[in-house]
């Protein structure tokens, strides 16, 4: 009698999760959704924008670089040829 429940209860759990994955996914045979110039085209337009996507992204941040480091590489090198201004002006007197 178990086994014959447990029988029966994996018979209905099949037919209930087969009905549900029938009813809730869509098999649309590939040849049907387009052709294979079309597939080719997607794809070549989806590998020219990842290499955009690629190509922007490191300027951005080469930019990003050298904005955040410019303030205080002008600082330093302001200073700097000051100190060696007047180091030369010692050195002279």
């Amino acid at each position: 009698m178990f086994s014959s429940f447990i029988s029966s209860f994996f018979a209905a759990r099949a037919l209930v999760f087969g009905f549900y994955y029938s009813v809730f996914s869509f098999k649309i045979p590939v040849i049907l959704l387009a052709d294979w110039k079309t597939v080719l085209s997607v794809l070549f337009l989806d590998e020219m924008l990842e290499r955009w996507e690629f190509v922007t992204f490191i300027i951005l941040q080469i930019l990003s670089v050298i904005l955040l480091e410019l303030p205080g590489l002008l600082f330093f090198s302001t200073y700097t040829l000051l100190v060696l201004f007047w180091a030369e002006i010692y050195y002279q007197v």
